[in-house]
């Protein structure tokens, strides 16, 4: 008898600690199931690269800050481009992460948008379409870029006034006001070098995509008028993008454009200026930043 008392005890022991399974004699080392925090969902947020985590398996249910994407496009700086459908008349053309699609006026074929322009711009102050701004000959090494949005337009990087000719940074080189007895310089470098971007395409810094080039002067003039709205929609949609000053490297879009040539002019290159009362061309310093739309060649 009190050996099957003794049975019965052991037996009711073993149901209370190991049939509910609430862990009294778990291993206290092993990792228990989690449903994450209170509403589920774990609070891992994604990483730049969309990964979660480390290993994307977020606090509870492994997913992450919900779609562990982090913060969209994978890095912190680069703009948001929107997914390009050129129509079928077009060609697509994939260059520096955008995409442009071609268009044809007057037996040219162009791009649809300025470099850098993250759409086609609707109207002459339609900042999606304004693009980045070049000091003329340069590399596409990063001072360019301008971040515009509906209320303004900032560089990205910043600025310096010692001149170089094969930087090494992404900065604005800022053209000095010359001292007494002293003339402007007007290039970002310090040597002259006119063969930096040409109407041939092949210049030893040129931004356009292969098979592009920027236009020449004459091809400019050849389209005519462009600063009325009529101008802009009837032709090659060419908005008033600005430019970023040689000498206090500001950026003033919204007024007028201002688009690089192939054509040099001694120390300086002729640009296109376009604005509410005028089409004209000039010829300017070459450390100013200004639009660059492509022409194939």
């Amino acid at each position: 008898m009190r050996y099957l008392y003794t049975i019965c005890i052991l037996f009711m022991f073993f149901i209370v600690g190991c049939g509910s399974g609430s862990g009294d004699i778990s291993n206290p080392d092993e990792p228990t199931a989690s449903t994450g925090d209170d509403d589920g969902t774990g609070d891992g947020d994604g990483d730049d690269d969309g990964t979660g985590d480390g290993d994307g398996t977020g606090d509870g249910d492994g997913t992450g800050d919900g779609d562990g994407t982090g913060d969209g496009d994978g890095t912190d700086d680069d703009p948001v481009v929107p997914v390009v459908a050129c129509p079928d008349t077009s060609t697509e053309v994939s260059h520096g992460g955008f995409t442009y699609c071609t268009i044809s006026y007057d037996g040219n074929i162009w791009l649809d948008r300025n470099l850098g322009a993250t759409k086609v711009a609707g109207n002459l102050t339609d900042y999606e379409g304004y693009g980045y701004l070049y000091q003329w000959g340069r590399k596409a090494d990063g001072h360019e870029i301008i971040n515009h949005t509906a209320t303004g337009s900032t560089a990205q990087n910043g600025m310096t006034e010692t001149k170089a000719d094969n930087p090494t940074h992404s900065d604005f080189i800022q053209e000095t006001a010359p001292g007494p007895g002293e003339i402007f310089i007007l290039d970002w470098r310090i040597n002259r070098d006119d063969n930096l971007w040409n109407d041939t395409g092949t210049g030893s810094n040129e931004v356009c995509p292969t098979g592009y080039r920027l236009p020449t002067k004459a091809e400019f003039e050849s389209l005519g008028d462009l600063h009325t709205s009529t101008n802009f929609a009837d032709k090659i949609q060419l908005p008033y993008a600005g430019d970023r000053h040689h000498l206090m490297a500001s950026v003033g879009p919204g007024y007028d454009g201002s688009y690089a040539t192939s054509s040099t002019a001694g120390d300086t290159v002729h640009y296109l200026k376009i604005s509410d009362t005028q089409t004209r061309y000039i010829s300017f310093s070459r450390t100013q930043g200004s639009s660059v739309r492509c022409i194939q060649h």
